[in-house]
């Protein structure tokens, strides 16, 4: 067999590698299955907690009797979620999630009458499962 041939040969079989094993590489996806089988997936439970978040504040800045107005949209601080841990017990989440609300009040001294606007983000953590969203620690609101 003449050099050149076998050096074809060689290279032929080291591309024909190459490309089955980039083939391979490209195909692979990492699984976004919990260990103990159920399909709950990160963006599923990203989305979840980061909704329970938002119920939350909700919850918490309608019962504030100070505030004129307030919003869970976003101001200052961007909406996050990052899957922190995937167990048996389900899937854990940290979130941030913006909120803002404006107060008025008279001062009683001058009887001059001020607003103050506030742009916050809350920081949670969430334990989320196929059935249940329920948040583990955080932020407590106290705007009064």
């Amino acid at each position: 067999m003449s050099r050149a041939r076998t050096r074809r040969r060689l290279l032929s079989s080291v591309a024909l590698a190459v490309v089955a094993g980039l083939t391979g590489c490209s195909t692979h996806r990492q699984s976004d299955t919990a260990p103990n089988g159920t399909s709950l997936t990160d963006s599923t439970a990203k989305e979840r907690a980061l909704a329970a978040e938002a119920e939350y504040l909700r919850s918490e800045l309608a019962g504030a009797r100070c505030l004129d107005s307030w919003g869970t949209s976003a101001t200052a601080v961007r909406k996050n979620a990052t899957v922190t841990n995937r167990t048996a017990d389900g899937v854990r989440v940290a979130v941030v999630h913006p909120y803002w609300s404006t107060e008025s009040w008279t001062e009683p001294a001058s009887n001059r009458s001020h607003k103050t606007h506030t742009d916050g983000g809350s920081h949670a953590h969430y334990l989320v499962t196929p059935a249940t969203v329920e948040r583990v620690d955080g932020d407590s609101l106290a705007p009064c």
